[in-house]
């Protein structure tokens, strides 16, 4: 299933650490496949369906807008983002409020490049039959984004978003919050983050059998 980009699902992908353990240039900028990192990302929101795509930007946000310049997405600079996830989260919702036409956000990570278009997609249609207003992946070793999170749960998402950070995830602060959630099962492994090399590598072999260089598959 295409999701409908007048269904107003919009993508928001989170990308404003600081990438302290990955040597040289930001982790979302290593390369992967004929791009880089978060370019893969976004890729599998675009063949997903989602429109249209923010990318929130932070420690790294001048390399970031560099390369993302004529990408189509719309790029949101978080002066604050040292202030943990949840605040990173915040200050997408608020900017992705200011369209009418969006009824949901499905939250992606800058760093998970294997994630796939078919996973964002049944998160979606989960969302479309039951009406939650929190939906993610629970791959088959642990629970992941994508997370989409309903417009209803908007305004008090970004209201708690500047309480202090702490140890849960994001979706462990919105859950706490009261709001309907359910899961998607997915029978893959959960995307891997590639926080360091070894991360990276690990990740590149399992897309690319080792081969940076040659493009995923990505079936529906």
């Amino acid at each position: 299933m295409q999701v409908s980009e007048n269904r107003g699902v919009a993508g928001l992908v989170l990308a404003a650490g600081a990438s302290s353990r990955m040597p040289g240039t930001t982790k979302l900028l290593q390369p992967w496949g004929e791009g880089v990192v978060i370019e893969a990302v976004i890729e599998s929101a675009r063949r997903a369906g989602l429109a249209p795509i923010y990318v929130v930007v932070g420690a790294d946000a001048p390399r970031l807008e560099s390369r993302l310049t004529g990408s189509g997405v719309i790029t949101i600079s978080h002066d604050l983002w040292n202030l943990g996830r949840f605040s990173t989260l915040g200050t997408g919702l608020a900017a992705a409020r200011r369209s009418d036409d969006t009824e949901c956000a499905v939250i992606l990570l800058g760093d998970e490049p294997g994630m796939r278009a078919g996973t964002i997609r049944s998160v979606v249609s989960t969302w479309l039959a039951s009406g939650a207003e929190l939906v993610r992946a629970r791959y088959r070793d642990r629970p992941g984004h994508p997370v989409l999170v309903a417009r209803e749960a908007w305004d008090l998402a970004i209201e708690t978003s500047a309480l202090p950070d702490d140890s849960r995830s994001n979706w462990e602060r919105l859950c706490s919050l009261g709001l309907d959630a359910r899961e998607v099962a997915v029978d893959a492994p959960a995307p891997i983050d590639v926080d360091d090399p070894a991360a990276l590598a690990r990740a590149r072999s399992r897309s690319f059998d080792g081969d940076p260089c040659r493009s995923a598959s990505d079936p529906s």
